[in-house]
Order: C-alpha cells, then structure tokens, then sequence
C-alpha cells in the first residue's frame, strides 16, 4: 500500500471516528490553515458546514497562534478562549497536541465548551457531597427510630387515660388530638423506616381516597399553630365525596408545605382559608393567607429548589409540593398582591368510577 491510498484510508477512518464524538475536533496544518473541523467544531465556532467554516476561517486564525507557540515546546496542553459571534460570547476550551507524524504534521485541536464543563464538574462535586451527606442521614434516622417508638407507645398510653367525664366535648377534641399526633408519628416512622431501608417514598402504593378527609386532617393539624399565632383557619369542604386516585401521605404533605409556608407569612395573626370544591372532573384546592404577600420578582423563584427569603430555611418544600402534586397530573400556581396576601390554587383530577 502506497502513502497516498494510506493516507487517504487513515483520513477515511479519522473522518467516520470524528462524527461519533461528542466535542469539536479541528486539524490545522503547519500554515494555520483549516484541513479539517467536524460537525460539532462548526457548531462550537457559530456555523454550520465546514465549507462555511472554512471561508470565515480567517477570523478564527489568531485564536490558534498561541497554540503554536506553545506546541514548539510542549506537546499537548489546554487553552481557553472567549469567542464572540453573533453578538453571543462563548467560552470555549481547546485541548491542543502537537502532530509532528511523517504524514501527518500541524495541530489537533478538540473543543469543547467550557460552560458545560464546569456544569459537569459542579454535578460531580455535588454527587460527590450528597454521597456522604447519604451515610450521615442514615445514622441520624436509626438514632431517631428509638424516641420515635417510644413516643408511639406513649400515645397510646395516654390515649388509654383519657375519660369521657361530665364534659364530652373536651373529651372528643382531646381524643381528636391525640389521633392527629398518632397518625403523624405513624407517617414519620414509615418515612424514617423507607430512608433506613433506602426505599424510595414513591415506591408508596396508589390507593382511592377522599380529597374531603385529607382536607379536614390538613385543618386539623394546622390548628394547634394556628392557634398559637392567633390565625384563624377557615375551611369550605363540599358536602359531595371528592375520590382522587394517588399516594395519599405525599399529597398531603405536599399540601402541608403549602399551608405552612401561609402560616410563616403571617407571625402576628391573621386569617387563612382552605377551600376546596369540584370544577367538572377536577377538584380544586384555594389556600388563603392575609400575609404581606409576595414581590413579583421572588414569586417568579418561589418553586426553585433551595430558594428561601426565611432564616434557616431549606429552601425545598414547595419545590417538593409542585413535584407531587406535578406526579399526580395536577396543577399548582401562586397568585399574590404585595399588602393583600397569597393564594395556592391546587387543581388535581378526581378518581372515574373505573379506577
């Protein structure tokens, strides 16, 4: 085989592999010259053809002279650039080597762009955090576990002390919040107990249940708060069943973040309502707040995972909340006036009498 039909099956091989990568693979001859750019090359540079890169090369020359310079010394290193096209800056990075082969000498550039590349290494760094903060969590949940078991068997206890007495009305609202705290234990234990065994909480089986009943228990478990920041909670339930299909522990603590973030808003008292009625084959869930309300420019982040405006705070409950209810082909949107307060309408599709 002579030179000629080598080199020409070596460019064959070398062109077939450049259009498989997924960076930017440029080839410059001893002159500055273009020989060869493949697809994503024309793309990082702002064209789209190598015939088109080829004609504006001109512009792109200087960018390499560095690279030349360098290459009389050493033979690979990295270089970053700002490329301005279209009025768009773009900072690139160019990986360059040296080819000095009897057939095949100038300069092999591979680009790649340089926003992605920190993104990427943000990722892994990221990755790489929440893989020990992952082994950290799981010792506190097994610490948790026990003073959680304990308080379990206590409520019970308690709820064996109570007596009816002359006054029955007490006695059912105490048994009433008894049965709040009895349930929420009971949903943060099965909670702890999905982290210990790294069962992913979705994995919770779908089940048909009253939209009506969550509601109640969302106003009940308000009310001790509520109370105690002299806000009055007013719900509006239908008188109608409203059935909806889903995982009903999850939507109701996605609810629970909505409404809790209301109550924050409103530390010296007010007024939140909890409305919920039926629109066709949806049912629809207002939350009210007389709080200060929200400025535009937050409420465009509010969703955003780890936006908080409070002290102290994660940042990750009405991100959560839009996921869920998200899962369950719903729909949350936020309308607030600055001085009027805060609505949370909820939209989410009741249950066909098939399911």
């Amino acid at each position: 085989m002579d030179d000629a039909t080598a080199r020409s099956r070596g460019a064959r091989w070398f062109g077939a592999l450049t259009r498989v990568m997924d960076m930017g693979v440029v080839l410059l001859a001893p002159n500055r010259e273009l020989d060869f750019a493949n697809a994503p090359a024309c793309s990082l540079l702002g064209y789209e053809t190598p015939d088109e890169l080829k004609r504006h090369w001109p512009e792109f020359r200087h960018l390499f002279e560095p690279g030349f310079e360098r290459a009389a010394d050493e033979r690979s290193f990295p270089l970053d650039v700002e490329l301005t096209n279209g009025g768009r800056t773009r900072k690139l990075r160019f990986e360059l080597c040296r080819l000095d082969e009897p057939t095949c000498d100038g300069l092999l550039a591979l680009i790649k762009d340089r926003d992605m590349l920190d993104a990427l290494d943000d990722e892994l760094a990221l990755a790489i955090q929440m893989r020990g903060l992952t082994h950290f969590y799981m010792e506190v949940v097994h610490d948790l576990k026990a003073p959680l078991n304990a308080m379990v068997i206590n409520l019970e206890l308690l709820k064996d002390t109570l007596t009816p007495g002359e006054d029955s009305a007490r006695y059912e609202r105490q048994r009433r919040y008894v049965d709040v705290l009895g349930e929420e234990v009971q949903r943060l234990n099965h909670s702890l107990t999905s982290l210990l065994t790294q069962t992913p909480r979705l994995a919770e089986a779908s089940q048909r249940f009253d939209l009506c009943d969550l509601v109640q228990e969302l106003a009940a478990l308000l009310s001790p708060s509520a109370k105690a920041q002299n806000v009055t909670v007013e719900t509006t339930i239908p008188d109608e069943r409203l059935p909806i299909v889903g995982r009903r522990d999850r939507l109701k603590q996605a609810l629970l973040n909505v409404a809790i973030n209301g109550l924050e808003a409103m530390p010296e008292g007010g007024l939140m309502g909890i409305a919920l009625r039926r629109d066709g084959e949806t049912a629809c869930i207002a939350i009210r707040d007389s709080g200060p309300g929200i400025p535009a420019e937050i409420s465009r982040r509010i969703y955003a995972v780890h936006f908080t405006t409070k002290s102290g705070g994660t940042g990750i409950g009405l991100y959560v909340a839009r996921s869920v209810i998200t899962a369950h082909q719903g729909t949350i949107r936020l309308e607030s006036t600055v001085g009027a307060g805060t609505t949370v309408d909820v939209t989410l599709p009741l249950a066909s009498a098939a399911d």
